[in-house]
């Protein structure tokens, strides 16, 4: 899931409003935590605070959405520094365990750039050797990010995903509830081959569901017209829109893709009959709050696995 920073402030009004009081407040808010809070000193206080009392048990890393939310939260000078380093922003608890936020500028695009490969291994690095001086069990990242280091080899272990598809088991139970579709309909995932996907898939086909992973339109089960089902959203933002048409009355739509579905989507699919839910993120206290896709929430991905933990979904 991307944490987009700047989710109250449409992209078009920042680019336009770049140099606004707002904007430079932000920025000198980042700026003041970036220089009291990204140092060693601070760093190795905290990990000797953790390791008596044992209360931080995860960071997260996160990114902007695009260059236009980096902007809104950074001087451009300040974002060269901050470029592939993870840097302190917030602070979060969930189910009496603590966890650390780092942000960096970087975007999605740089990521998948080729001749950033070595960058990439750097913030890994950089992550890791944070996480082990504030003394955390682990350590996650936000979006596409963790499959991408994944694939390219560069961590070999994935909370995000266990986490992920352990709130999504979570609240595909708490919709058949609430929605009362009966547990031997079947299930539709969109992106069902990707990185929290395929796991995800393979938990409901050991546990006997009727399962069909989508990773295309010429995928989709047609046969299937009419039954009442479950349709899981795991592909990227934009391409939900895509599959509505090919919705029927009777289906009840499981978001999991950050942000919520745009309501213009939401009324398409509720004219056709389609009841749409969204996951919110796990139950968590965070500050700052998180954007307000996820309120009263943290990401999934941010999260740490706890038998406890609490998935909060919405009607939508």
């Amino acid at each position: 899931m991307i944490i987009d920073v700047g989710t109250a402030v449409r992209p078009v009004i920042i680019k336009a409003e770049k140099k606004t009081k707002s904007n430079f407040g932000r920025r000198l808010v980042v700026l003041a935590i970036d220089l009291i809070l990204n140092n060693l000193v601070v760093f190795l206080l905290v990990g000797i605070l953790n390791r008596i009392f044992g209360r931080i048990v995860t960071i997260f890393l996160a990114y902007p959405a695009s260059k236009e939310y980096a902007d809104a939260y950074t001087f451009g000078w300040h974002r060269k520094h901050m470029a592939w380093n993870p840097h302190p922003v917030g602070l979060f608890r969930q189910n009496g365990g603590f966890g650390i936020m780092f942000v960096i500028p970087n975007t999605e695009k740089e990521f998948e750039v080729a001749s950033n490969l070595d960058n990439l291994c750097l913030l890994a690095e950089r992550f890791n050797r944070i996480r082990k001086i504030l003394g955390a069990a682990q350590m996650t990242f936000s979006g596409a990010l963790p499959g991408i280091l994944f694939r390219r080899k560069i961590i070999i272990d994935s909370p995000e995903a266990r986490v992920t598809v352990a709130a999504l088991l979570k609240a595909e139970k708490e919709l058949r509830r609430d929605a009362l579709v009966s547990n031997d309909s079947p299930m539709v995932l969109l992106g069902g081959g990707g990185f929290i996907g395929a796991p995800f898939v393979e938990k409901l086909v050991a546990s006997g569901r009727e399962v069909y992973s989508v990773e295309g339109k010429t995928e989709w089960p047609h046969h299937l017209k009419g039954r009442e089902m479950i349709v899981v959203n795991l592909t990227r933002d934009g391409v939900l829109p895509l599959y509505i048409d090919e919705f029927w009355p009777g289906m009840v739509l499981l978001n999991e893709t950050y942000p919520e579905p745009r309501q213009a989507d939401i009324d398409h699919m509720k004219s056709v009959g389609v009841v749409p839910y969204h996951i919110v993120g796990l139950r968590a206290k965070s500050w700052p709050r998180f954007p307000r896709a996820y309120a009263g929430g943290i990401p999934c991905c941010a999260g740490y696995l706890d038998k406890n933990m609490e998935v909060i979904i919405k009607k939508l």
